[in-house]
């Protein structure tokens, strides 16, 4: 989960000091001011929640007290950590959000990080799911609906209260990342709670509000009693979301309100999520000898990092996979890893190298145009990359990029402007940037990606960590 705080600090002294006077016996008088201050307030930004979800074995609605916690900031506390969802399952939550000390705004926002399809089952494929199995290729956040409404802080729906329009449908429409106002008005004031509260149900979700009691937190007649105000009906076809899963980061940000008239939620950057989990990798067929395996070390970021490694024989190769959503070549930002030779037979271009799995002509029905567009680091040295370091240094952490029109990389068969590319161990002037292979291939696709090591890469261990494309950042976890 993630939670940002915007918080400004000062402090200032000044004394003064008035004399007037003259030596000698005259008149004489001074005044002198000290200590003056200035003292800056605080915008502390906390969370508490209280959940509710359908029971697994009577089909009632029970309190979760796995998703709920007391105010504090956000850590590793979870909203929804649901298994074995079914049709017609519903859950509730109440969001408690506190600024501190001054007048802010509390804005909140969700991205969709991962949609694994888990596993294919009889009753998905009969349904018409084609997989692959491995990867983001789930249906699940098609099914799972929601609505989010400013709550008085009971966890019910009642009359008079607003949904958060943004906030309500399908998870795969509403999780994009985009920031909305907490509470019917953006501010919160200095030491008050604004309630926000969210129902998910796994299929058709309907809004059926319960009478206003008036009592908001302070009353005891919660959704236990009085239900959620969200009615569900799981009937139809939703065979094709067996075993899938969806992963769901949430953010919020509090920005002061005095002197800051003009801000909007709205005018936050797309948050991005970056909670994509190790699991979600796959080691890839191809690699002989070689090993991929996520370990707890010394990281550039978070606490594992990816391990490669490789025999002593040159036709060892190891290969790490992740399915992306499809990407429009031309869409493609960039991307980084950082990498650190432990090992390597060849120290001077032992190193991780990167794929991006493209379908040239963006049409998966056509057969023989997927090819693995790889960048390699000792093809990216200072001259040819300056997003790169000079060279590759043993054991020190390194950051290697490339974006759209910056870094150059190679693939078996393909021909852009500069000609057909060389493959592996081409020279610099026919590998190729991806600017220039959407300048070729217009309509081009990256499917998925992958980190590894190929043949001629003996007896090397390389620790890779902090990989991000497109912004997102996408794990080791």
């Amino acid at each position: 989960m993630l939670k940002r705080i915007a918080l400004s600090i000062s402090l200032m002294a000044f004394a003064g000091v008035l004399v007037y006077g003259a030596t000698g016996a005259f008149f004489s008088d001074s005044e002198t001011s000290t200590g003056n201050t200035f003292s800056a307030g605080d915008i502390d930004l906390q969370i508490d929640n209280e959940s509710y979800v359908t029971s697994t074995t009577t089909g009632l609605l029970i309190a979760s007290p796995s998703n709920s916690w007391a105010m504090a900031n956000l850590t590793n506390q979870l909203f929804f950590s649901f298994t074995d969802v079914k049709p017609g399952d519903v859950g509730e939550d109440t969001i408690s959000v506190h600024a501190g000390s001054n007048d802010a705004y509390a804005c909140m926002a969700a991205d969709i990080t991962a949609t694994p399809e888990n596993t294919l089952v009889d009753p998905e494929t009969d349904a018409g799911d084609v997989g692959p199995a491995s990867g983001n290729n789930g249906e699940l956040q098609n099914f799972i609906n929601f609505t989010f409404w400013n709550d008085d802080g009971d966890n019910v729906y009642e009359t008079g209260e607003s949904q958060i329009t943004a906030l309500t449908g399908p998870a795969s429409s509403i999780f994009n990342g985009a920031w909305s106002p907490v509470g019917t008005t953006s501010v919160i004031a200095a030491g008050s709670t604004k309630y926000v509260a969210k129902a998910w149900c796994f299929g058709a979700l309907a809004l059926a509000p319960v009478a206003q009691d008036g009592l908001g937190k302070t009353g005891a007649n919660g959704p236990l009693v009085r239900g959620t105000g969200v009615s569900c009906n799981g009937a139809g076809s939703n065979n094709i979301a067996q075993t899938d899963g969806i992963v769901v980061d949430v953010s919020f940000q509090a920005v002061q309100a005095r002197n800051n008239g003009q801000f909007t939620c709205a005018s936050l950057p797309i948050f991005n999520g970056s909670s994509t989990q190790a699991t979600l990798w796959t080691e890839n067929g191809v690699e002989v000898g070689g090993d991929a395996t996520v370990i707890g070390t010394s990281t550039e970021s978070g606490n594992n990092a990816l391990q490669l490694t490789t025999t002593d024989d040159v036709n060892s190769r190891v290969r790490y996979s992740y399915d992306v959503a499809d990407i429009d070549a031309s869409a493609f930002t960039g991307f980084s890893f950082d990498s650190k030779q432990v090992k390597a037979f060849d120290m001077v271009n032992g190193n991780a190298s990167f794929r991006l799995i493209v379908d040239l002509d963006g049409n998966l029905a056509t057969l023989g145009d997927v090819k693995d567009v790889t960048y390699e680091p000792y093809y990216n040295i200072l001259a040819h990359n300056v997003l790169n370091d000079a060279s590759i240094t043993p054991n020190l952490w390194q950051n290697w990029a490339a974006t759209l029109a910056n870094g150059k990389f190679w693939a078996g068969g393909v021909t852009t402007i500069l000609g057909p590319s060389e493959g592996a161990g081409g020279a610099y002037a026919t590998n190729f940037t991806i600017q220039q292979l959407v300048d070729s291939y217009p309509n081009a696709k990256i499917t998925g990606i992958s980190i590894g090591m190929g043949t001629y890469n003996k007896d090397q261990v390389i620790l890779v960590d902090n990989l991000i494309l497109n912004g997102n950042v996408l794990g080791f976890e």
